[in-house]
């Protein structure tokens, strides 16, 4: 970083001042480094939440009985981008598409079990 870039003020109290400084320190960064990559990690995980979430309305919408493993490759895509993991997503959406894939199976194991009837 520049001496020339911008400069903000920032007060906070003063236990988060201690913990920042410790963070700081265990990373091996200034107090200023750690507060800018903990604002970009926050800006990162906000991007991908709605990435997710896009992601998660996009898709589901789509997936139908005759197409229950979109979702799921639609999913395994992203992770492989490696815009969707653990660290920056929002547990309703993961709660979501396991819902959605939850409803998927219950629906092929109805159709299943109604073809299942009508053979006998």
């Amino acid at each position: 970083m520049a001496r020339n870039d911008p400069q903000f003020n920032v007060r906070m109290p003063a236990d988060l001042k201690e913990k920042l400084t410790t963070l700081a320190e265990e990373n091996g960064r200034s107090i200023n480094a750690e507060i800018v990559k903990a604002i970009e990690d926050a800006i990162d995980r906000q991007k991908a939440e709605k990435l997710a979430r896009e992601t998660y309305t996009q898709y589901t919408a789509d997936v139908t009985i005759t197409d229950p493993n979109r979702l799921l490759y639609t999913i395994e895509q992203t992770k492989k981008s490696g815009k969707l993991n653990k660290e920056n997503i929002d547990n309703s959406v993961l709660e979501n598409i396991i819902n959605a894939l939850v409803k998927n199976t219950k629906v092929l194991e109805a159709a299943l079990e109604e073809f299942k009837n009508k053979k006998e």
